[in-house]
């Protein structure tokens, strides 16, 4: 397996498999998420050019089988909170085919070298409750839980 930053002319493989776990989202968190038929090319384009962004992308045998998007974020120091920067994992998906091969730890990893590389000493990211799997996932990586969003449904007045 080699694991290696994504490029433009990546887009057309690689957008299939950010598409499959939109699905998956739909599926868990259908009153959040909506079905796409393609991940946003001009997005794709911005994460891949930008300095505070990187798609990392795992290949086996020159075929494209996972990605995962990580972003540099700072949150400000304002009142008691102390500033400070992050590695946010936006998105991170292995393909149905070659999931429990260990390519989303791979990735991760490559995250975490990543975020080293810039001096960054913590990476965040966000999952759904629905979404167990995912959460036994990044529990094994370490990864603990600090902040528990809710929210409450009201009814329509329509």
């Amino acid at each position: 397996m080699n694991i290696r930053p994504a490029v433009a002319s990546d887009y057309v493989s690689v957008d299939p498999i950010l598409v499959e776990v939109e699905h998956l989202h739909v599926a868990l968190e259908p009153s959040v998420f909506q079905t796409i038929d393609h991940y946003d090319p001009s997005h794709f384009h911005h994460l891949i050019d930008a300095d505070d962004s990187i798609i990392l992308l795992a290949e086996e045998e020159k075929f494209i089988v996972g990605a995962v998007i990580a972003v540099i974020r700072e949150w400000p120091e304002v009142g008691i909170f102390r500033g400070g920067r992050y590695v946010a994992v936006e998105e991170i998906s292995v393909t149905e085919s070659a999931r429990g091969k260990g390519i989303g730890r791979a990735l991760m990893g490559a995250v975490e070298s990543w975020a080293d590389k810039h001096r960054i000493h913590e990476i965040q990211l966000s999952v759904w409750d629905s979404n167990p799997g995912a959460i036994v996932f990044y529990h094994e990586l370490g990864f603990q839980p600090f902040l528990h969003h809710y929210r409450k449904s009201l009814p329509s007045k329509e």
